[in-house]
């Protein structure tokens, strides 16, 4: 039997040296600090998850709109998969798959440390059509 793209993403992560996996989406806008804020952030986090809940999406005109304010600074169970960083070790390829076939992910209920809603933003496509989500069907 084949390896799937599953056996062999958790083959290449299980196989490289690393502490901690982070999902990026080519069409997420990512801070100069996003993943500084995420190594500081797992100094206090003792769960292995963590991500962006409260974030700002803008708008065609350059306006920002801030989505799920109250959810930053505390455990929730949904994070936008492009803000999912894990800790390295047993299960980590499992959960990165499933981030990388949806745009939530979604754990078990106060699993995911919610950061601030700093260095992240989203912006709606102007067709569908344009949006290209090969990178979440691994």
């Amino acid at each position: 039997m084949a390896p799937t793209a599953e056996d062999a993403l958790e083959a290449a992560l299980t196989s490289q040296p690393c502490d901690l996996w982070a999902v990026f989406d080519p069409a997420g806008h990512y801070g100069a600090a996003y993943l500084d804020d995420a190594v500081a952030a797992f100094r206090y986090a003792r769960g292995p998850l963590l991500g962006r809940a409260a974030h700002y999406e803008v708008d065609g005109d350059g306006g920002h709109r801030l989505l799920r304010a109250d959810d930053e600074h505390r455990l929730v169970d949904e994070v936008p998969s492009a803000t999912l960083v894990a800790r390295a070790g047993d299960g980590v390829a499992t959960t990165i798959a499933r981030a990388l076939r949806a745009p939530n992910f979604r754990s078990e209920a106060g699993a995911i440390c919610a950061l601030h809603r700093f260095n992240f933003a989203t912006a709606p496509p102007r067709a569908a059509a344009e949006v290209d989500l090969d990178w979440r069907r691994g």
